[in-house]
């Protein structure tokens, strides 16, 4: 995934949906998806213990003001080249 790649994806629910946090639910036992979410920024907010097969099912959130791809480093750069075209 790249940088743009994800200035976009988390532009679409912040900034056109405004919403104020994403939620993302993963099961326990998926470490490469929990990896992968939580290098992204996200963090555990909430455990349902046992509610799924495989095991928990971890709720995991960013809000916007959380949102790194969104911030100075790399949200600037992308939004600007996307309104300009």
């Amino acid at each position: 995934m790249t940088v743009k790649f994800l200035y976009a994806i988390f532009d679409y629910p912040f900034n056109i949906c405004e919403v104020e946090k994403i939620i993302v639910p993963v099961v326990s036992e998926n470490t490469e998806s929990l990896k992968l979410v939580k290098n992204m920024g996200f963090t555990e907010e909430a455990r349902i213990k046992d509610a799924h097969p495989l095991g928990d099912i971890i709720l995991l959130t960013m809000r916007k003001e959380d949102c790194r791809f969104l911030g100075e480093r790399y949200g600037k750069k992308f939004a600007i080249a996307t309104t300009s075209t």
